[in-house]
């Protein structure tokens, strides 16, 4: 077994430095890095059709899944309701009317601008469009998500 001799170096302890060896920039030379590992291969044009078309898929299946369910979220009146009464007051209310237990106190309606939305859109087109506002607004949200993700690969080195 052989042993190592060590140099004294600084002789400072605990300053994480190996005796005998000083920090590269300590001396005025750039320090030595690692060698960069290899980068991956650019993505081949299939992978970004295929990415393409799968989120093509992905949209068109959750609009069409979402377009023809019954709407079973009954918050839709309470909704259609508290837009009615914000519009005919010309404010959002302060203070509860309709429920039992909490009448008279205070109500902070964080929702009141997609409540006066909701109301509006049912006002202008019916009560079945508002399946179609749904819609829209599902597919708007995909088409955001598409160009932002098509603008991240466009961006990115080859």
């Amino acid at each position: 077994m052989t042993t190592r001799k060590r140099s004294r170096g600084s002789g400072r302890r605990g300053s994480g430095a190996r005796a005998g060896l000083q920090p590269a920039a300590a001396e005025g030379r750039p320090a030595r890095t690692a060698p960069d590992a290899p980068s991956p291969p650019p993505p081949r044009r299939w992978d970004a059709v295929t990415g393409v078309a799968l989120w093509h898929l992905a949209a068109a299946l959750a609009v069409l899944a979402r377009s023809f369910t019954v709407a079973l979220n009954t918050d839709v009146w309470f909704h259609l309701a508290a837009g009615r009464l914000i519009w005919e007051q010309r404010g959002v209310p302060a203070v509860d009317s309709w429920s039992y237990t909490a009448a008279g106190q205070r109500w902070i309606n964080h929702e009141w601008l997609a409540d006066l939305i909701l109301y509006g859109w049912s006002r202008a087109f019916g009560i079945d469009a508002l399946m179609a506002w749904q819609w829209l607004l599902l597919l708007a949200t995909f088409l955001l998500l598409f160009n932002q993700a098509s603008t991240a690969v466009v961006a990115t080195p080859r």
